[in-house]
C-alpha cells in the first residue's frame, strides 16, 4: 500500500508523461477505424443495432429503418421483449423491402476473408 502511494507521488511530481510516437500513432489508427455496415456494405465509423434484426447498421440504413411502415411494430416488440425480460431479442424480421440488393443482409463481413 506505501508502496502505491509512493508511486503515485513520483507521478505526480514528474507531471504529464509524453505518449512516445508509436504508442500515439496506434491510438490514431483505433480512433480512424471504419466499419462496414452489415447491411449496406459501406464504410462508416459510426453505427448502432437494427430494430428489426440483430445487425450492427450504419447512419443512413437507421434512416431507412425509422422510414419503414412496420418500424413502429418493431420497436413495440421490442420494448415487450425487454419488459419480459428478454433483452437479447432477435427482433421482428428484416423486411424483404429493406434488404440490400446485393445480398448484404448476411453475414458479418468484418469475418470474411477477402
Amino acid at each position: 500500500m506505501v508502496a502505491a502511494i509512493r508511486a503515485a507521488a513520483r507521478i505526480k511530481r514528474r507531471g504529464p508523461q509524453r505518449l512516445p510516437l508509436e504508442a500515439t500513432d496506434a491510438l490514431m489508427v483505433r480512433r480512424t477505424c471504419m466499419f462496414l455496415c452489415e447491411r449496406c456494405r459501406q464504410p462508416a465509423q459510426v453505427f448502432t443495432g437494427s430494430i428489426f434484426n440483430q445487425q450492427l447498421v450504419c447512419v443512413p440504413c437507421v434512416l431507412k429503418e425509422r422510414a419503414h411502415p412496420r418500424f413502429l411494430e418493431a420497436a413495440e416488440a421490442e420494448a415487450a421483449a425487454v419488459r419480459r425480460g428478454e433483452f437479447n431479442f432477435p427482433g421482428i424480421g428484416l423486411p424483404p423491402d429493406l434488404q440490400h440488393p446485393e445480398g448484404g443482409a448476411t453475414g458479418d463481413p468484418r469475418k470474411q476473408s477477402t
